[in-house]
């Protein structure tokens, strides 16, 4: 005598596709997220020709695995008038004069302000990561 579970195989092959697809649904949802902060940095960075906020950039540093992580950045390496020592200046002086909403730290505090939303969005992308492994 045994007990037979109605469904279990496919609750089985449900469960290996989701754990096989986990790193892609967090992938998808720190990149969203990555993205939507990078747009608010484009916003704060302070404009006065247009060229440095032209520098700016999103690199993947890890895309997969247990540690997902993206770097934005911005000033072009080398030499010339936006590189990347320029533009951690302009981020770091605190006593410069900008047009708001541009300003310094311009990409620190985008950053800060999006914590709570990102564990929102990481948590809402594992749900449908979930529904869509058992439908």
């Amino acid at each position: 005598m045994g007990i037979k579970m109605k469904g279990w195989d496919k609750a089985r092959t449900s469960f290996h596709t989701l754990k096989d697809e986990y790193s892609s649904y967090v992938n998808d949802a720190v990149r969203e997220h990555t993205d939507e902060v990078f747009q608010e940095t484009q916003t704060r960075v302070p404009r006065e020709t247009g060229a440095l906020a032209g520098t700016g950039l999103i690199e993947p540093i890890s895309t997969a695995g247990e540690k997902i992580s993206y770097k934005i950045w911005y000033g072009e390496p080398g030499e010339g008038p936006y590189t990347i020592d320029y533009a951690a200046a302009v981020h770091e002086i605190l006593k410069a004069k900008h047009v708001p909403p541009t300003g310094a730290k311009y990409v620190e505090q985008p950053l800060i302000e999006s914590v709570p939303n990102a564990k929102a969005r990481i948590a809402r992308k594992m749900g449908e990561a979930v529904r869509g492994a058992f439908q």
